[in-house]
């Protein structure tokens, strides 16, 4: 099944909302808790981020080549 920008987006909120439940924080102030485990999801957040940055720049090209074949 592919990944496209919406299931990235999802996923990468389901992270921020662990990294604020396991802070006890509901997404204001300072994160506090374990923080081995709030580096590790903040790190797959931001290879959630370059992937949908890809998936952003593939579609770009894919809008591009369809152009340029229709005209």
């Amino acid at each position: 099944m592919a990944v496209n920008q919406a299931d990235l987006e999802a996923i990468k909120q389901a992270i921020i909302g662990a990294i604020n439940s396991a802070a006890g924080t509901a997404g204001t102030g300072a994160t506090v808790g374990d923080p081995a485990e709030i580096a590790r999801l903040e790190e797959y957040v931001k290879t959630l981020n370059r992937a949908n940055s890809a998936l952003s720049r593939q579609e770009e090209r894919v809008k591009s080549l369809s152009d340029a074949t229709e005209r």
